[in-house]
């Protein structure tokens, strides 16, 4: 049971790098196109989607705190890299 957790975990982690990795590329094609990376619409449409996919057993009120905190986090390091990039390029 412990070595399926521990793989499942992993797969998680995989998983949340992926998804920050694809966050910070669509906030670089954002930050081109004049448009922010927040989007409070999209982020909405997102939970929301998954909330209606969600056939459990994890509750919808836990499902959403999961995914608000992991769009959360995605957009705060897409920010911190795009802030990083923008800064770098000026003084380099």
């Amino acid at each position: 049971m412990r070595r399926e957790i521990d793989l499942i975990d992993r797969e998680i982690l995989r998983l949340l790098n992926l998804r920050v990795q694809t966050a910070i590329r669509a906030g670089k094609l954002k930050a081109a196109a004049g448009r922010p990376v927040y989007d409070a619409q999209r982020e909405d449409e997102i939970v929301n989607r998954l909330l209606q996919e969600n056939k459990g057993p994890l509750n919808n009120a836990a499902l959403e705190r999961i995914f608000r905190r992991i769009i959360t986090e995605s957009r705060l390091l897409a920010e911190s890299v795009l802030e990083s990039e923008v800064s770098t390029s000026h003084h380099g």
